[in-house]
C-alpha cells in the first residue's frame, strides 16, 4: 500500500518535472530565435511573465491585461501587442475587444494556458 502511494507520488513528480523542463527549453529557444528582435522592456516583461506563470495563472492575454501588467495605457498596450504580432512573437486570436494574444512557441505549447474556467467567462 505504501509502495503504491510512493510510486504514484514519484510518477506525478516526474511528469511535473518534464513539463517544467519543456517550458524552460521552450523559453530558451524562443529567446534564442528572437535574440536580434528589438522589443521594449514592457514587451519583454509580459513574455517572461507568461512563461514564468504558465500553469499558475490561466486565462487570456488581452490588451487590458497587458496594460495592467505593464502599468501603461490601453493605447500603448495595443501598440505593443500589435508590434509583437508584426515581429511574429505573438499571434492574435479573434478580433475586436475579445482579441486574445498567445506566444508563438517554438515547441507549439499554448502560452498562456487557458483553463476551463477561463473558457466559460
Amino acid at each position: 500500500m505504501y509502495l503504491e502511494w510512493f510510486l504514484g507520488c514519484f510518477e506525478r513528480a516526474l511528469l511535473a518535472s518534464e513539463q517544467n523542463l519543456e517550458l524552460v527549453l521552450d523559453k530558451a529557444y524562443f529567446w534564442d530565435q528572437h535574440q536580434s528582435t528589438n522589443i521594449n522592456d514592457r514587451q519583454r516583461l509580459v513574455i517572461n511573465y507568461l512563461y514564468d506563470n504558465y500553469g499558475k495563472e490561466s486565462g487570456y492575454l488581452r490588451t487590458s491585461i497587458y496594460a495592467k501588467l505593464t502599468k501603461c495605457s490601453g493605447d500603448t498596450a495595443l501598440r505593443d501587442l500589435q508590434d509583437l504580432v508584426a515581429k511574429k512573437m505573438l499571434k492574435a486570436e479573434d478580433s475586436g475587444k475579445k482579441t486574445n494574444y498567445v506566444i508563438i512557441s517554438p515547441k507549439g505549447i499554448r502560452i498562456p494556458q487557458v483553463s476551463n474556467k477561463a473558457k466559460r467567462n
